[in-house]
């Protein structure tokens, strides 16, 4: 059953919901042909396959933390860009030797 709101962590909640597991069990117990829709018995269902919150809290600071490492990564590899075409320029520019 879905618990109260302060017993579901909403970082590890969307990450869950978005894994290949959850959308294959909602898939199954879910009826339609162009309209699926899933029934509120199912969505409780979902809700006993939850963790308890100090292990979804541990998930979420884990995947806030990669989430955190891959910002930085990407403004290094977009710094490393601007150096690259900055060089390539003077280069072409006949600058560097």
């Amino acid at each position: 059953m879905i618990r109260p709101k302060d017993s579901i962590n909403t970082v590890y909640l969307n990450s869950f919901l978005n894994s290949n597991g959850a959308q294959l069990h909602i898939q199954e117990k879910t009826k339609g042909a162009t309209l699926r829709q899933i029934n509120m018995e199912d969505v409780r269902k979902i809700g006993d396959l939850l963790p308890p919150i100090a292990l979804q809290n541990q998930f979420a600071e884990k995947v806030q933390a990669i989430e955190a490492q891959k910002a930085k990564m990407q403004e290094g590899l977009k710094a490393m860009e601007e150096l690259f075409g900055s060089l390539m320029q003077r280069a072409f520019n006949g600058e560097i030797e």
